[in-house]
């Protein structure tokens, strides 16, 4: 099967997820099809290193504009935002001749950004092509917009909003087959359009680097705390760390005042140094070398989101590492509903959340345990093997349609 796989960022084992996402599934498709890559990127080198033996194809877009320019200059336009950042000329040139010089089976473009191509580029109609954008984009704005206050930022995602919705129900059904994280965004997706082909498919995680540590290499000086992650310096995150320290740390330090919070990720905000500036009960770590310092069976994992769609990477990969995790809906979304009770512990409500920290705090035989069963459901349903080997059965289902 020849594959020619388009995205828009290149692929690494140690960058964004999106990144190391595609990094995974090329690295394992390539036992299984010949794999062209079509990388359409805003710098000439490869940010690190591309860890796969795929084919390389680059085509360097011109630098973009600023975020004030772009968002000025798409205020009224009836294309989503991000469209505008990945429409070049020369990258809708670049792809017909790799798909005229390759001639593959299956086109599979990555990311919501890239999906307007399967109009604006020609030889793409009557083509195999799977669009996989992970996340339903307008069911994510949305959640953004119902959530804050009226301002001119939220006029703008709501604009966003209704101008990817539209998008997502009138185009996607030229697409053989959509990709999606998590079955709520599978469902927006066919409640807009009926039409649509869409298809679940798992995040996947690094089973050889997210696992269990043993006692003698857990850092004993961060034991036991409340632990989470992620880009701190991202609107969802911002939410909920102010939603964790003001709704619910607020009362689990009540009952356990010497209980410490970790914020582990790059790039802290402003706003998220100001909230926690007061405290002495809280650190910011910034960029970490070793998450497994943090993610270990000794600590809980909390993960206070409220908004967003799609699997999150950082609650797989803390399920993996044998964290006790306990999280909002929003934060096991994509997570198996059957299993959700039997390895982590869910609620949405923040005086509930709270007790149940408090609770695991003192109970270490019950933290020890659902993170060992976590930690070995994750490597069963999530490891990149598998996850690999169930998008390679989606792309033979195209083949013959």
């Amino acid at each position: 099967m020849k594959i020619l796989y388009i995205a828009p960022e290149y692929p690494n084992s140690s960058q964004n997820a999106a990144q190391v996402r595609s990094n995974n599934l090329i690295k394992h498709l390539n036992a299984n099809a010949d794999i062209t890559l079509q990388v359409l990127s805003f710098r000439a080198d490869n940010g690190g290193g591309v860890n796969i033996s795929s084919d390389i194809n680059i085509c360097v877009l011109e630098k973009n504009v600023s975020s004030f320019k772009l968002l000025v200059s798409t205020f009224f336009s009836i294309k989503p935002r991000v469209f505008t950042r990945y429409n070049e000329p020369e990258a809708l040139n670049k792809i017909n001749e790799m798909v005229g010089s390759f001639d593959p089976d299956i086109i599979h473009i990555d990311s919501f950004g890239l999906a307007q191509y399967l109009h604006n580029v020609s030889t793409i109609k009557g083509r195999k092509v799977i669009l996989h954008i992970h996340d339903s984009i307008s069911l994510l704005l949305k959640s953004h917009v119902t959530l804050w206050n009226l301002s001119l930022k939220n006029i703008d995602r709501y604009l966003q909003y209704k101008k990817v919705a539209y998008f997502e129900k009138n185009y996607y059904s030229a697409a053989a087959c959509c990709i999606v994280d998590s079955d709520n965004d599978k469902c927006h997706l066919l409640k807009l359009n009926d039409n649509n082909n869409v298809k679940t498919l798992p995040l996947g995680y690094d089973s050889t680097l997210y696992k269990i540590k043993s006692i003698d290499e857990q850092n004993n000086n961060v034991l036991p705390s409340i632990v989470f992650t992620g880009n701190m310096s991202s609107a969802q995150t911002i939410d909920a760390v102010s939603y964790l320290i003001n709704n619910v740390m607020n009362i689990v330090w009540n009952k356990a005042p010497d209980c410490h919070l970790y914020l582990v990720g790059a790039q802290p905000s402003e706003e998220i140094k100001s909230i926690c500036n007061a405290s002495k009960n809280i650190t910011i770590t910034g960029f970490i070398q070793d998450m497994l310092d943090y993610l270990n069976p000794s600590n809980i994992y909390v993960c206070p989101l409220r908004t967003g769609s799609g699997m999150k990477t950082r609650t797989v990969e803390a399920l993996a590492s044998g964290c006790t995790v306990v999280s909002t809906s929003a934060g096991m979304e994509g997570i198996d509903p059957d299993v959700i009770n039997e390895i982590a512990i869910m609620e949405d409500e923040p005086d509930l959340m709270a007790e149940k920290i408090i609770d695991l705090l003192t109970d270490e035989n019950k933290r020890k345990e659902l993170g060992r069963y976590a930690s070995e459901y994750v490597k069963e349903m999530y490891a990149w093997d598998n996850i690999s080997s169930q998008l390679v059965d989606i792309y033979e289902d195209v083949v013959r349609l």
